[in-house]
């Protein structure tokens, strides 16, 4: 449950941020950056036990989400 629990937010933001015209660079940044967080968690879930890590790779991919979200609310305005 841990690997899909940010999925439908980073979807949703990702869709709505490239149907809305935002850079796509920066789309394509945030969706890279965030992809590579989910691996890096997956990697730290598997091999360690490093709460720090888990809680730093969930906040990237989270920050990550969250900067597609407004990027397509800006572009909307």
């Amino acid at each position: 449950m841990n690997a899909v629990e940010g999925g439908g937010p980073f979807i949703a933001a990702t869709v709505g941020a490239v149907l809305i015209g935002a850079s796509p660079f920066m789309v394509n940044l945030f969706a890279s950056i965030y992809l590579l967080a989910r691996i890096a968690m997956a990697v730290v879930h598997i091999g360690t036990e490093n709460q720090m890590l888990r809680s730093l790779c969930f906040i990237v991919g989270l920050l990550c989400i969250l900067g597609l979200a407004v990027m397509a609310v800006a572009a909307a305005i």
